[in-house]
């Protein structure tokens, strides 16, 4: 999984923001729905804790409650790629989030 910035397309319109992509195919799908990454830090079953560690600018989350889809014409910024014990988290996160688990 990709960490990427892309344009502002959001409901404030406020200009980039960060999101991650999911990039199991050969390249960028045209569209990709992802979870939200913010710096707005509220811990639940349905997030996961990220760090500079995982070569992100600042502490922030995958908000998997909020998912956005992005265009690939968007993405402006490639940041980071998730390591595979992290992306497990972000699968925990994302199965909490859809109820896939019940």
């Amino acid at each position: 999984m990709l960490v990427v910035r892309f344009g502002g397309h959001g409901p404030t319109n406020a200009g980039p923001s960060c999101s991650s992509v999911d990039r199991r195919r050969t390249g960028f799908a045209d569209v990709s729905s992802q979870p939200e990454v913010t710096t707005t830090i509220r811990l639940n079953p349905a997030t996961v804790a990220l760090e500079r560690g995982d070569g992100l600018p600042e502490a922030c989350i995958a908000n998997c409650d909020n998912l956005v889809t992005a265009n690939q014409d968007d993405l402006i910024e490639y940041i980071t790629t998730l390591r595979p014990e992290r992306m497990s988290e972000i699968d925990r996160a994302l199965r909490f989030a859809l109820a896939l688990d019940q």
